[in-house]
């Protein structure tokens, strides 16, 4: 029997780009947490609310994008979901050896169209079969 609640999904890493736009775009049928939504301006509020949102999650999709200098708070996001046993999707496009931690906690590790292609797969476990195909990525 199939459970007919939306996924939920956190969004972790780079904000830079707009690619959190292009994925909730892609698979409307999931319910996201975006950390870039919120109005938190100090640390204690918007990692309260990080948090807090993983707890609530199915999964946490991560994009540490190559330009991005830094990725602790995603490191700190991907540690915080490992220990609370959510389902890591990571896709990391730096050549950095201390992401070698981050995708050491991820369960599956590959590059953007292979990750947004599992996360639509994963909606047919949430009650919804409409998986979009890689060419509408």
């Amino acid at each position: 029997m199939k459970n007919n609640r939306k996924m939920k999904v956190y969004l972790s890493g780079g904000m830079r780009k707009k690619w959190r736009e292009s994925l909730i775009r892609l698979l409307p049928e999931i319910e996201f947490y975006d950390p870039t939504r919120t109005e938190f301006k100090e640390p204690d509020e918007y990692t309260s609310w990080d948090l807090a949102a993983i707890n609530a999650c199915d999964v946490v999709f991560c994009l540490m994008e190559e330009d991005n200098p830094s990725g602790i708070g995603m490191a700190l996001e991907i540690g915080y979901a490992r220990a609370k046993n959510k389902l890591i999707i990571m896709c990391n496009e730096k050549d950095d050896t201390y992401l070698k931690i981050c995708e050491e906690c991820a369960n599956i590790n590959t590059e953007w169209s292979k990750a947004v292609f599992i996360l639509g797969n994963f909606l047919s476990i949430f009650g919804n079969n409409k998986v979009k195909r890689s060419n509408d990525w």
